[in-house]
This record gives C-alpha cells, sequence and structure tokens, in this order.
C-alpha cells in the first residue's frame, strides 16, 4: 500500500498475526514457533517504534488475551502517525463459548 500524498510505503503493523502472516505488513507475535517478523510479548514489552511512526495497525483477537489490554491501546496511540488508523477486533463478552477460553484475561461490551 502506497500512500499517495508523499508517495512513500506505509508502515504497516499486525499485532498477534498468529499463522496469518502477511506481506507487506511487520508481523508481531509472542509464539516463537510461528513466523513473525518480531517476537514481542505485549504484557511485558512495548511496542519497538518510535512516536508517530506508522501508517495502519492492525490487532484482530489480541487485546483479550492481555492483564493490561490499555496499555497495548496506549503502545498503539503512540506509534501511530496523527491520521494513522488503527483496526481493532475483540469478541464480545456473551459470544457462544467466549468466556470458557482460558486465555481471555478481559471480556468486550457494547457499553
Amino acid at each position: 500500500m502506497v500512500n499517495q500524498k508523499n508517495k512513500q510505503k506505509m508502515r504497516k503493523v499486525y499485532l498477534g498475526s498468529g499463522l496469518d502472516y502477511r506481506e507487506g505488513y511487520i508481523n508481531i507475535d509472542y509464539n516463537k514457533k510461528i513466523k513473525a517478523d518480531i517476537y514481542l510479548d505485549l504484557n511485558t514489552q512495548k511496542l519497538p517504534f518510535k512516536d508517530n511512526t506508522i501508517d495502519y495497525v492492525k490487532c484482530y483477537h489480541v487485546l483479550e488475551h492481555l492483564l493490561q489490554p490499555e496499555k497495548t491501546l496506549q503502545e498503539i496511540q503512540r506509534v501511530l502517525k496523527v491520521n494513522g488508523t488503527a483496526k481493532i477486533i475483540l469478541p464480545h463478552y456473551n459470544l457462544l463459548d467466549h468466556h470458557r477460553d482460558l486465555t481471555h484475561k478481559v471480556f468486550a461490551t457494547s457499553d
């Protein structure tokens, strides 16, 4: 993806890429048994980017696994450029069997 305004390649980050490694992204995961560009524990480590340097962050079904997801949200905000975009998806708390997943630490509601 190219930023048409200044013709520079967009810097895109995929947090929790898991088995969905994407070309064109900086793929970040904690599991060293899978392919990623950077291995990072979001519970204890900050994103390894300078402030205001990332154009796009994709974060699907990650925050519910963290002990303090607000810290990761703050990190996403820190690294995003002023007009950057973060696409974040979490399962709703009343989703069937969501509460049975022992790796889920927090639950999201629509309130």
